[in-house]
């Protein structure tokens, strides 16, 4: 039996509440991280396999989580 802490790339379980007190900055990070570095690796990646070059972009586009609103 596989236990997993997400479903579809979204949160199932409450977050501890050190994390939950901080889940919008972390967020911020996350979504900064994608747009100013994965992104552009991703691109050149895309070429290189002769790929549309927004292949892998569009695969790995930002999807706010929804999270359980309790913590734990």
């Amino acid at each position: 039996m596989t236990v997993s802490a997400a479903n579809d790339g979204r949160i199932t379980q409450s977050l501890p509440k050190l994390l939950y007190s901080n889940k919008a900055e972390i967020e911020d990070f996350a979504k900064s991280l994608l747009d100013r570095v994965l992104d552009c690796l991703n691109r050149p990646i895309a070429l290189a396999l002769e790929l549309p070059e927004d292949f892998f972009v569009n695969m790995h586009r930002w999807i706010p989580t929804t999270s359980p609103n309790s913590a734990t």
